[in-house]
């Protein structure tokens, strides 16, 4: 199906890297309409995308006046340590699995690294070299940013944005597989949410394994228009992350006058997000401490203030903490003057790390098909 078919009806597209094309063949193609990307169209959201492939490495990243990748180096470091840090393994023949098939296991800490198979070691490895990663990521990133802008006449450079997700799994019949997907970002209309405080903390949250994608399915019937997130603690009410957000407090400082202060979870407890890294950035900028203890929601009546901060919803601050045992949500001061200072310093911090994707005449290239 052309690009110009697609126009009215498919919401994305998914580009796929063939087998056996090499970075030095991705990062020399002149055209993006080079036979070395199989692309299709599809009304799949990034969660379907990503649920039907093997687990494996993903970021998700969000455009800026359309054509702009939002902090690309904080992409490519992501996924390259994501893949680095997950093991492709055949399970032992008593597990519940299908003999032969590859299940992710992270790695962790102290422990012996799972045993990958030799040939999954040999497919995975440009994806874990630093240097080589990029040649194959970007220009994917590129495809498919241009595929989906160049398939609608409604899609106007300046006046949607779009987000971009990459996957890097092994799949045991046909190897090592690089595949992105492209759609609407899809942002918050309200200026403040509620969010629910129930569910345990995931088992590796150090790195961005699309599993988790299928693991929390179970927490996300807990959303509503309203409550925005679901909010991850352990049983002393430690506050660890969103199912797909950081999650920040605003406290005050009672040894130093009540100076506000923003606490997050430490980082060998929860994925670092692209946007939790320029908040931290904002904040030192600000002259706003920044610390990584647990906020404890049990004291959530005591803060300033609190937010959560992802791709789709930059710094959305919190109305209400739901804390799911029959109490009263805890609802949070109506204004944060530290809040409004970080989100006015992440817009000039956003724009400040947007990197080029495509061009318009990337675009013009897909619509006319040449080569």
């Amino acid at each position: 199906m052309s690009s110009g078919e697609s126009a009215k009806l498919w919401k994305a597209v998914v580009v796929e890297l063939k087998p056996g094309v090499t970075g030095e063949q991705c990062e020399a193609a002149l055209s993006l309409n080079l036979p070395i990307f199989t692309t299709r169209f599809t009304n799949d959201t990034a969660k379907g995308f990503l649920l039907q492939y093997p687990p494996g490495a993903y970021t998700a990243g969000r455009t800026l006046n359309t054509v702009y990748l939002l902090d690309l180096p904080a992409h490519l470091s992501r996924l390259c340590s994501s893949v680095s840090d997950i093991k492709f393994t055949i399970p032992p023949p008593e597990d519940d699995v299908d003999s032969g098939q590859i299940v992710t296991c992270p790695v962790v800490t102290g422990e012996s690294e799972p045993a990958e198979p030799a040939v999954v070691v040999e497919a995975m490895s440009p994806f874990r070299n630093p240097e080589e990663l990029p040649k194959f990521v970007v220009p994917l990133m590129k495809k498919a940013l241009a595929e989906w802008l160049a398939s609608s006449a409604s899609r106007v450079v300046g006046q949607i944005e779009a987000k971009v997700t990459v996957l890097i799994t092994y799949s045991p019949k046909e190897g090592a597989k690089l595949v992105a997907h492209c759609d609407e970002l899809i942002q918050p209309k309200a200026e403040k949410t509620d969010v629910i405080v129930y569910g345990m903390p995931r088992k590796n949250a150090t790195a961005k394994d699309s599993r988790w994608v299928a693991d929390r399915s179970a927490l996300e019937k807990y959303l509503s228009p309203t409550i925005n997130e679901v909010i991850l603690t352990d049983p002393h009410l430690n506050i660890y992350e969103g199912l797909t957000s950081n999650f920040c407090a605003v406290l005050a400082d009672t040894s130093s006058g009540g100076k506000p202060y923003v606490a997050c979870a430490p980082l060998e407890y929860v994925l670092l997000g692209t946007i939790l890294r320029m908040v931290r950035h904002v904040c030192e900028q600000e002259s706003i401490e920044f610390r990584f203890e647990f906020p404890k929601a049990s004291e959530a009546a005591t803060w300033l203030g609190a937010f959560i901060t992802s791709t789709s919803r930059a710094v959305l601050p919190i109305r209400a903490i739901h804390l799911n045992d029959g109490s009263p949500p805890i609802e949070l001061p109506s204004t944060c003057e530290t809040i409004d200072i970080i989100k006015r310093g992440l817009r000039k911090e956003m724009l400040d790390r947007a990197s080029p994707l495509v061009t318009l005449d990337d675009i013009d290239q897909i619509k006319r098909g040449a080569v």
